[in-house]
């Protein structure tokens, strides 16, 4: 596994609602295991993943701790960004989605591919 950044975030699991603070991986910026908080604006340069686009982005992440309370190995979760600025972290079920496909999101593509009306305006990211 490459370099990535974590967010440290509170919620519920979406499995069993267990609430707790939790880690979550995400590779868009300079990754370079930044630790980052809610509110925080992350750094570009150096080890970078995606596109400097600005305005609102979201990208996929993947919680860090195995979660024995409901016996899941993982927690899929998606990373929020305005203008450089974690703004919220939401733990996920399953992974974020393109237009319904399995198809995890690619990259902030030139065409500016935009989430779905649940998530209107967000420019998705995927940088495996």
């Amino acid at each position: 596994m490459g370099a990535f950044n974590t967010v440290k975030a509170e919620g519920d699991c979406p499995f069993c609602g267990y609430h707790a603070e939790w880690t979550v991986q995400f590779k868009y910026g300079n990754c370079w295991q930044f630790e980052y908080r809610i509110g925080q604006k992350i750094h570009w340069g150096g080890n970078k993943k995606g596109r400097n686009v600005g305005g609102s982005v979201r990208t996929d992440g993947i919680v860090e701790e195995a979660y024995p309370n409901c016996g899941r190995e993982y927690i899929d979760a998606a990373v929020y960004f305005l203008d450089n600025v974690i703004t919220r972290v939401e733990l996920r079920r399953e992974p974020l989605r393109i237009h319904g496909t399995t198809k995890l999101w690619t990259s902030v593509a030139a065409s500016r591919l935009y989430g779905s009306a649940r998530y209107p305006g967000y420019v998705c990211h995927n940088a495996a």
